[in-house]
């Protein structure tokens, strides 16, 4: 259940919201019709869900490449969203990363800092961070004002 879905009258038993328009057929539907995700008949999608859609579209497409000049190795950091955080296995190595769009100051063994690309998870909070291998023990990192600390 998304406790984030509208609580009013127009969104009352999991209903559009407002009006959609199919371009298939031409026709306006009307917000009597349900959302997609309450899996009843007569479905459509809500403004809600539309909005989180296009959002996570934009957050995708936003993503660019970066050239570095040769192979590099990552690091990754698994960030559970409620202060928990971990090592994921082995170092990933790419020679086109993706720039998420989100960088962190990562603070590895107490005393340097590096830049880390946080990628969060779609419905979940936390996310992964992929920090340039240093060979560190620890990692420091702060979140959404969450402190994360990893050891390995």
């Amino acid at each position: 259940m998304d406790s984030t879905y509208p609580a009013d009258a127009a969104h009352s038993g999991g209903k559009i919201g407002g009006w959609g328009f199919d371009m298939v057929t031409r026709k306006l539907v009307p917000p009597t019709y349900t959302d997609i995700m309450g899996y009843c008949s007569d479905q459509w999608i809500s403004d809600h869900n539309f909005i989180g859609l296009w959002k996570r579209g934009q957050y995708v497409n936003a993503a660019s490449w970066q050239l570095p000049p040769g192979w590099v190795w990552y690091d990754v950091l698994m960030l559970d969203g409620a202060g928990g955080a971990r090592w994921a296995g082995r170092p990933i190595r790419r020679r086109h990363p993706l720039y998420s769009g989100e960088e962190l100051a990562v603070v590895l063994d107490g005393e340097t800092t590096t830049p880390g690309q946080l990628y969060r998870f779609d419905h979940l909070p936390g996310g992964w961070v992929f920090v340039p291998r240093s060979g560190a023990i620890r990692a420091e990192l702060r979140v959404d004002g969450r402190v994360y600390r990893v050891l390995r």
